[in-house]
């Protein structure tokens, strides 16, 4: 049975997992991502959780790499990124990790990862049309097409959180523009929201920390909680349903933080999708990533037994 590791390198953790050819995760190691030391700390960190999976395991033949951050799987390299990680725009990723480990190593962003990974045993298993959408911080997509990532002529492809949205018409987005869906539809835009509502109402303190406590807030009837939270899952449906019309997937998948909002985010959703796809697209399934942290893990897998040879 072939061997071979895959690697989640997030600003906040970086994973590890040894995975055989059938995509059975045998093993995990993971550790915080050292990412205010730089390229050569957060490295040294991925290389080492390497050697810890496969440490007794037999012969590694291939690693594969996702990676937050814009990445060009072509040359191994990541075009751009937040400063989430400090210094990392620019990091020779696969031919840094191919160096140390002396083994084929393949890279890709975080999100096609994570899409490959419920493709091939998750929630999109058996489909190789897969639209999948990570909400939580900021909204990222990938597109399946045929079996393979589209990843467009930049390596950008799959940026769905910067799609214009009505909803979030004016309002600043992260990545320096305004208008769009990820600036009315992320958690943190969301719970942002929720807070300035609560404040303008003069309520008493808003009990909502985070966003899961505006989820609990709205499952209990909370009227601004609730607005908040359907808003924003309705401006990102209508995306959604947007993007389906251009791809045509046989399934969307819907993963992230935000995704764990419970039944009230879910059917704003999926109501902001019915209201723009197209009749022959009314009966496409959508539904709840099925692997949580471990789809990056297995899709980076996959990844590395494409190289392996």
């Amino acid at each position: 049975m072939t061997l071979v590791v895959g690697v989640d390198i997030g600003g906040t953790k970086t994973s590890a997992g040894l995975v055989d050819s059938s995509g059975t995760l045998l093993a995990v190691r993971t550790q915080p991502t050292p990412a205010a030391q730089g390229p050569a700390a957060v490295l040294d960190t991925a290389v080492g959780l390497v050697g810890e999976v496969a440490s007794g395991a037999g012969e590694i033949t291939a690693v594969g790499v996702g990676s937050a951050g814009v990445v060009d799987p072509r040359r191994g390299v990541i075009v751009s990124a937040t400063d989430a990680i400090t210094g990392w725009a620019g990091t020779d990723l696969r031919g840094e990790v191919s160096r140390r480990l002396g083994l084929p190593v393949a890279v890709d962003n975080d999100v096609h990862a994570h899409a490959l990974g419920e493709q091939w045993r998750g929630a999109a298993a058996g489909y190789a049309d897969v639209l999948l959408v990570a909400v939580g911080t900021g909204i990222g997509a990938s597109v399946v097409l045929g079996g393979r990532v589209l990843r467009g002529a930049h390596s950008v492809a799959g940026h769905a959180g910067h799609v214009p949205a009505v909803a979030a018409a004016g309002r600043p987005c992260p990545c320096g523009g305004h208008g769009h869906v990820e600036a009315v539809a992320s958690g943190p835009a969301m719970l942002a929201e929720y807070r300035g509502r609560a404040a303008a109402a003069v309520l008493e303190p808003s009990g909502a920390p985070g966003l899961a406590d505006v989820a609990r807030l709205a499952a209990e009837g909370d009227r601004i909680a609730v607005s908040v939270l359907t808003g924003g899952a309705a401006a990102l449906g209508s995306t959604i349903g947007g993007l389906m019309n251009v791809i045509d997937p046989e399934v969307v998948v819907v993963g992230g933080g935000v995704a764990a909002c419970g039944e009230l985010w879910w059917q704003a959703l999926r109501e902001g999708i019915a209201a723009e796809v197209l009749p022959a697209l009314r009966e496409v399934p959508v539904g709840p990533a099925a692997l949580g942290g471990d789809a990056a893990l297995l899709g980076a897998a996959r990844m590395a037994l494409e190289v392996a040879g």
